[in-house]
């Protein structure tokens, strides 16, 4: 029994520590590094009603991120604060408030809504106006065609 009470009974963790650091190596090289998404939907609203002002921007963003502006007219992001601005000086000359109103597809970016919100609050002191879509509208548009009645002859 001597024998055993002399032993130095210790534990080599040197292997251990080894292994515990190639796993973390491991999952470090494994991991993921994106950006997280947000999914971003426009709300719909079966109460909302269209305000009418004399000096209104429409900027119209599309699912891929592509402005228009004022009847469809295509235009750039680069472009819009030179339109802003021109609209800008024409409401000061008729002595009116421009408001920026964005009609925006629920597919787009969520960062294109923010931009132009930006863009709101640098030039019309936040006047935002975002247009959303009727629900009996939206429900029109994701209902399937209904199928032709078969012919009676």
């Amino acid at each position: 029994m001597n024998d055993l009470e002399n032993d130095d009974l210790a534990v080599d963790l040197t292997s251990l520590i080894d292994v515990t650091f190639m796993l973390v190596i491991f999952f470090i090289m494994t991991m993921s590094f994106t950006l997280p998404v947000i999914d971003f939907n426009l709300p719909q609203s079966s109460t909302a009603k269209s305000e009418e002002r004399t000096l209104t921007l429409r900027i119209s963003v599309d699912a891929h991120g592509g402005y228009s502006v004022d009847a469809n007219t295509p235009t750039t992001k680069a472009a819009l604060p030179e339109l802003i601005a021109a609209k800008l000086q024409q409401s000061a000359a008729v002595k009116e408030e421009l408001t920026l109103e964005l009609v925006i597809d629920a597919a787009a970016p969520s960062q294109e809504l923010i931009y132009v919100a930006d863009l709101a609050r640098t030039y019309t002191q936040g006047r935002l106006v975002v247009v959303s879509t009727p629900v009996d509208a939206a429900e029109q548009d994701r209902a399937p065609a209904p199928a032709p009645a078969p012919d009676a002859s």
